[in-house]
């Protein structure tokens, strides 16, 4: 009888795929001895609500010339939802598709740490709801709040300092964050998926200027060198994609701008508060 397959999940934007989303594919099939990837990506919008810079075609086609093997799309609600929602769309999809293991990238944090921390935010004990009540009264904005409760909640289970700052740490990073969120939707649905985290490599999540010594590049410093017309993004991006990156046409960050302003101007002029739109 033929041995299953094995398949392991990636949830992206690929916005554009670049070196450091080829890496992750072929070091996620070699840590879970994976025959497969299958990616559940954004459409045409991405977490930031706004257009992606690609068309969710050729970015489809990107990720099957960078190693993936199957691309399903996002719907734009959970594509531009908060990262809870997000992280639990996907979740709850390749639980529903039968795969396995899932992979995403961290800042350093291992899969384990990240673990912990969707403990304590999924149960939230009194310690935790206490803090995060009395940190919002004082003015603090939710993930200062939040960050500040969790690390009450581990004083209180007996971390040391040295333990809770290795936290604090892991919590100031987008993709950690995100990591956090699929660990905790992981725990909600009792899910039998397995987390293999990848470690980001090279430049940060932040960064918006391409690096001159090394392969890795972040998804913004190539968009900015994409939109100001020049060909220096070329080292970052997979030679497989290249071309296809090259003829595609990019969407300006702007274009939707001026029909979004129409909007809320006549919102405005029926009296419809924007607080009845979700998430504002």
């Amino acid at each position: 009888m033929e041995n299953q397959k094995k398949v392991i999940g990636i949830i992206a934007e690929y916005n554009p795929f670049h070196n450091g989303h080829a890496y992750q594919i072929q070091r996620a099939k070699e840590m879970a001895d994976a025959d497969f990837v299958v990616v559940l990506m954004s459409g045409h919008f991405t977490q930031r609500g706004e257009p992606a810079i690609f068309n969710s075609h050729t970015r489809t086609k990107m990720a099957l010339l960078g190693g993936a093997d199957a691309v399903f799309e996002m719907p734009a609600p959970f594509s531009c939802a908060s990262a809870e929602d997000f992280a639990s769309y996907g979740i709850n999809l390749f639980g529903s598709l039968g795969i396995p293991y899932i992979s995403f990238g961290t800042e350093g944090a291992t899969a384990k740490e990240l673990l912990y921390l969707a403990s304590l935010l999924k149960n939230e004990s009194p310690t935790y709801q206490l803090h995060l009540k009395e940190l919002l009264l004082l003015g603090s904005s939710f993930p200062q709040a939040r960050e500040g409760a969790l690390l009450a909640q581990m004083k209180e289970d007996g971390l040391s300092s040295d333990e809770r700052f290795r936290y604090k740490e892991i919590l100031q990073s987008p993709n950690n964050i995100l990591g956090i969120e699929y660990m905790k939707a992981k725990l909600n649905y009792r899910s039998p998926i397995l987390p293999i985290a990848i470690p980001r490599m090279g430049s940060s999540y932040h960064d918006t200027s391409l690096p001159k010594f090394q392969d890795f590049a972040s998804a913004s410093a190539i968009r900015n060198s994409i939109f100001q017309h020049h060909n220096d993004y070329a080292p970052f991006v997979p030679h497989s994609v290249l071309s296809l990156l090259k003829e595609a046409k990019p969407l300006p960050r702007d274009i939707l701008c001026d029909p979004i302003f129409y909007r809320i101007l006549m919102l405005q002029y029926d009296d419809t508060p924007l607080s009845h739109f979700f998430d504002v």
